[in-house]
Formats: C-alpha cells, structure tokens, sequence
C-alpha cells in the first residue's frame, strides 16, 4: 500500500475518486494502444462521470471563493469599526484614569482642610 500524498492548496481540485482511477486507467490502456475494458461506450461514461464530478468540484471551489469576495468589504468594515471603537476605549481609559487622578487630588485637598479646621478648633478652645 502506497502512502497518501501530503494535501496541497489544489487538493480540493485534484482527488481522484474510483471512477477518476478508471477513467485514468482506461485512458492509459487507449494510449499505450491497448483497447478499454468494455466498449466505448462505457469508456465514454466514465469519462463523462469522472469529469462531471471534477466539474462539480470546481463549482463547489468557486462557489466558496465567491462568498468569500461578496463578504470582503463586510469583514473589512467591522475591523475598522472595531478599530475605532478601540481608539474610544482607550479615549474614555485615560478620561477615566484623569478623573481618578482628580479625585485622589480632592480627597487630599479635603483631608487638609479637615486637618486645618481641627487646629482652628483646638486654638479657639485654648
């Protein structure tokens, strides 16, 4: 038993299937001068089948490649609106880090004006 060939990129275009395999193989026999196993119409047959069920691959290929192209430009326009909603992200992370430096900023100007007001307190009690 042979090995199976590593997949490649055309795969999808190229398996061969049992009537591939015949077709091929009567093909061969018809070259080399040799007469196909059966009469030609047969032979005929398989090569219509075997060729029929590549076409219809093809169809299944380019079916795929032209979803693909139709939802481009929608893939392209969510990543730039993911982009910008990134970029308001970051806008509204520094807003909010700045209003956290801010408050921090009051609560120290709070607790020195507590501290002040106790002084005040204690002087005019003494």
């Amino acid at each position: 038993m042979r090995p199976t060939p590593a997949p490649t990129r055309y795969s999808a275009l190229r398996g061969t299937t049992d009537a591939d395999k015949a077709f091929l193989a009567a093909v061969r026999k018809q070259v080399m001068g040799e007469k196909p196993a059966g009469d030609a119409a047969a032979f005929v047959a398989l090569g219509l089948a075997a060729a029929n069920k590549q076409l219809s691959r093809n169809v299944k290929v380019l079916e795929t490649l032209d979803s693909m192209e139709q939802i481009a430009p929608t893939v392209k326009q969510t990543a730039e609106t993911v982009g910008g909603a990134m970029a308001i992200v970051r806008d509204n992370a520094a807003v909010a880090s700045r209003g956290g430096e801010v408050m921090g900023q009051v609560i120290r100007t709070m607790e020195r004006i507590q501290g002040s007001s106790k002084k005040i307190g204690e002087n005019r009690c003494h």
